[in-house]
């Protein structure tokens, strides 16, 4: 059995940003100089590299506008809006030069939003090469996360702004074209400097090591360099480490609130000052600091010191140690949100999955942590609703009802190519939190729990796949998983178990259940007498060798023989007369997923 991890197979890839940027906010075109480091980890020699240009993709014609224009079922927030934009209002990169150390690079083209760019060097294994790129971007009408003057009217919500490397992997490059999935990308260090006029405020990802006051970028000669007429400037110095993106928002409204959680961490709140519902905001700042506290303990610890929950953007999208939210919500609405993008630091942040290949390991691992988190929450009455123990029945009954519509696919299908959004979005969110929930069921709460942590402490700042997940279950677990993974990521088949017969056999009840499902489980029965005792028992899979000991808060289960997965029925033998049973049930947790709950409970006639 392998250990999920073996440091002399894997391999990744660096990068340090160093970028300068200075924006023009009267013709909305930012002025940049982007110099990177980048080191070749793998064990190829590289002759072409290539960028991600976000930007691009909001011009009429292109690949999102036409997606979002032709799916069945395109996102409210996009509809046909790129295909009306104006030629001043589009998103498009110049890049005026381009060199590789001291010498400018001749050939390179832009494919949309991706940029090739043939290497006059060829980069060797172990070697580290510098790129040094001038450019200019307008900067688009908001419509996708980024862009200017949003819904709310916050100016900047800056996000995927700069000519951002893609990642070369195991699998090769990643040039996926945006098309509005989420990204991927190469782990390093930035240094960005940001000139805005003095009237901003600024908030996003890394530290503000220091505020200058004059710019750090000339833009003399440019078409519209009259713009720095007049105007007082300043340049913010941001600083992160060991993060694969950076995001950052401006607006002159801002407020910018700061709330210490403990002596290493610290959480910042940008909000408009203009605000309805401004008191949210500050009421927001102890749930989410308790919220952060409790995340670090139950999945692992929060490695960075500071956290920004940013009003910006187009509802909510997570980045390396910030996020941007709509700031109009209730408390309640608020609240989730922000737990769940402040999870998405665990699942994105700092373990840099490939939200295109896996998206159910990202938002399917952040949504089953998020609820963990509200449920908590609810406990210390910071977060409306009781808590309960069957925190996952409201998925388990979404992915039920999807799987009914005849519309889902599988997860194995690529984050962009989804027939429809409905079908990623319940894949992803939905079965990818009900992956694991329903994983704590076969291999018990305690070792989903260990097996998360683990997970977390041996792959953050790398690039975790589901079969390095896989791997790791199995060794915390002793189980074989490999089914479980193939029913769940590469089909749509779900279980569908009964209690079909029950009789008496003197001294015994002999349970006959019976397997109408595609997809096979382990299956927990739950016995209660009379006098209210409750008698629990596993029937584990043949496939999995191996059964769970303990679960949730039963000390002691009862294993029963396996169960074989070819066939349909399975006869359970217990030492209870049936006069003295009242209820039988299946998996009265409700992690399990069941085509038809009504024949998972049978009441018997109450003898006295």
């Amino acid at each position: 059995m392998t250990s999920g991890f073996s440091q002399e197979k894997y391999w990744q890839q660096s990068v340090d940003y160093t970028i300068r940027v200075k924006l023009d906010a009267g013709s909305h075109v930012l002025y940049g100089q982007e110099v990177l480091e980048y080191t070749n980890n793998s064990p190829d020699t590289l002759f072409t590299v290539y960028y991600h240009l976000y930007l691009n993709a909001f011009q009429p014609g292109s690949s999102m506008d036409v997606r979002s224009r032709t799916i069945a079922d395109p996102d409210s927030r996009v509809l046909d809006r790129i295909s009306k934009l104006k030629p001043d209002e589009t998103g498009e990169y110049f890049i005026r030069t381009l060199s590789q150390g001291s010498k400018p690079v001749k050939n390179f083209t832009v494919h949309e939003t991706i940029l090739v760019v043939e290497l006059h060097s060829p980069l060797l294994p172990g070697k580290t090469t510098t790129l040094d790129m001038s450019f200019e971007c307008q900067i688009p009408i908001q419509i996708r996360r980024t862009g200017r003057y949003n819904s709310e009217g916050v100016a900047y919500s800056m996000a995927q702004w700069y000519p951002k490397l893609c990642e070369y992997d195991q699998n090769g490059w990643a040039t996926d074209p945006y098309i509005g999935r989420e990204f991927y990308g190469v782990w390093g260090n930035f240094n960005v400097y940001i000139t805005l006029p003095d009237s901003f405020k600024i908030a996003g990802t890394g530290d503000l090591i220091a505020k200058l006051d004059a710019p750090v970028l000339s833009t003399s000669g440019k078409k519209n360099e009259n713009f720095e007429k007049d105007v007082k400037w300043s340049t913010y110095f941001f600083k992160a480490e060991k993060v694969h993106d950076f995001v950052w928002t401006a607006d002159p409204q801002y407020v910018l609130d700061e709330y210490k959680v403990s002596k290493d961490l610290k959480l910042i709140f940008a909000y408009k000052s203009n605000l309805k519902n401004i008191d949210n905001w500050r009421k927001l700042q102890p749930i989410m600091a308790e919220a952060i506290t409790f995340a670090s303990d139950y999945f692992g610890k929060y490695p960075y010191h500071q956290f920004s929950f940013i009003q910006g953007g187009d509802g909510g999208m997570e980045y390396p140690k910030a996020t941007l939210v709509m700031g109009e919500l209730s408390l309640g609405a608020l609240t989730s949100v922000c737990i769940h993008e402040m999870m998405h630091s665990w699942y994105q942040g700092v373990l840099g999955i490939n939200e295109s290949a896996y998206p159910w390991m990202d938002e399917g691992f952040t949504s089953y942590a998020e609820e963990i988190v509200k449920n908590f929450l609810k406990s210390k009455k910071m977060y409306p609703g009781t808590p309960t123990q069957f925190i996952f029945k409201g998925e388990n009954a979404r992915l039920v009802n999807f799987y009914n519509s005849g519309k889902a696919e599988p997860l194995s299908t690529h984050a962009d190519h989804f027939h429809t959004n409905a079908a990623y979005g319940v894949g992803s969110y939905t079965k990818g939190c009900v992956f694991l929930s329903q994983l704590g069921y076969v291999i018990g709460e305690e070792n989903l729990k260990h097996l998360m942590q683990r997970f977390y402490s041996t792959w953050k700042y790398k690039h975790p796949t589901d079969q390095n997940f896989m791997r790791m279950a199995e060794k915390v677990s002793g189980m074989q998983l490999y089914w479980y993974h193939s029913y769940m990521i590469n089909s749509n088949d779900l279980p569908d178990y009964s209690i079909d017969t029950v009789l008496s056999n003197g001294s015994k009840t002999i349970i006959l259940l019976g397997n109408h499902g595609l997809m096979p489980m382990p299956v927990d029965v739950s016995v209660t007498d009379n006098k209210g005792k409750v008698y629990s028992y596993t029937i584990p899979l043949d496939l999995m060798l191996a059964a769970k000991r303990k679960d949730l808060s039963n000390i002691n289960i009862t294993q029963l023989p396996e169960w074989n997965w070819v066939n349909p029925f399975y006869e359970m033998a217990i030492d209870i007369p049936i006069d003295k049973i009242r209820t039988i049930e299946i998996d009265p947790t409700k992690r399990m997923v069941d085509l038809v709950l009504t024949n998972n409970i049978l009441v018997l006639p109450d003898n006295g």
